[in-house]
């Protein structure tokens, strides 16, 4: 997307943390000065997950299981870096807990080992886990790192209600190359705005677990320092990588 000609026919995805993370780990091929962002989509709160047969029925449970069993519970996440393991990550520090970190390809692969119990819990996004409509879904989500609860999942509860000070979500958007003409610019998210607020577009997205969350892409890139400022402080105390 950065080397595209900034003609507005060449957009592409952002998505963080990652896109503000991994930059701090190690070197990329990417420089987000030569990106623009023109909305944001999606926030979608991460969460801990666990099979509907688990006897981890809580957060509380999950601490007390990790203490009696320390480093030998597993967690799955969709990759070094991302939000779910920067979520392990805080979660570790916030709880004196120690979990055995296992990072996937993406959310389909964590997903798929925590519904065969290759591990004993999951990091997805709260969109990501597919229970919304299903009288026994085989998925239970212990809690979502969003700053309020999702209105599409009312009955799972924030770790700040539950007493752990960890927030975490996904942002999902489209940017595309810095030098993109205003007016072209303004063009591609006047459409997007226009788009998601149409109630077909509200009753797909209900019906693909999205948790919409439209920002103009200035107000989005605003927020964008502070946030990476956030990741790095988590990378100074307690490294993701070593």
């Amino acid at each position: 997307m950065q080397g595209a000609r900034p003609d507005g026919y060449t957009i592409g995805s952002i998505n963080t943390p990652g896109y503000l993370s991994v930059p701090i780990e190690r070197r990329v091929r990417y420089d987000r000065s030569r990106i623009r962002a023109i909305a944001r989509l999606v926030d979608d709160p991460t969460a801990f997950v666990v099979h509907r047969d688990s006897p981890i029925r809580s957060l509380a449970d999950l601490v007390a299981e990790a203490k009696r069993r320390p480093g030998q519970l597993s967690l799955g996440t969709s990759g070094v870096g991302t939000d779910d393991h920067l979520a392990l990550t805080l979660f570790e520090a916030a709880t004196g807990t120690e979990f055995i970190h296992t990072p996937y390809a993406g959310a389909g692969q964590v997903k798929n080992a925590l519904l065969a119990r290759h591990i004993d819990v999951a990091g997805l996004n709260l969109g990501e886990i597919g229970m919304l409509g299903q009288d026994k879904p085989a998925l239970r989500p212990l809690a979502g790192m969003g700053a309020a609860r999702w209105e599409l999942m009312p009955e799972v509860p924030t770790f700040r209600e539950l007493g752990y000070d960890v927030l975490m979500t996904s942002e999902r958007g489209i940017g595309a190359p810095r030098d993109i003409p205003e007016e072209v610019a303004q063009r591609l998210q006047d459409a997007v705005a226009r788009t998601v607020a149409k109630p077909d577009w509200a009753e797909k997205a209900r019906q693909l677990e999205l948790p919409m969350a439209y920002l103009p892409g200035a107000e989005w890139e605003a927020q964008m320092p502070a946030q990476e400022a956030r990741y790095r402080q988590i990378w100074e105390r307690t490294p993701w990588q070593r």
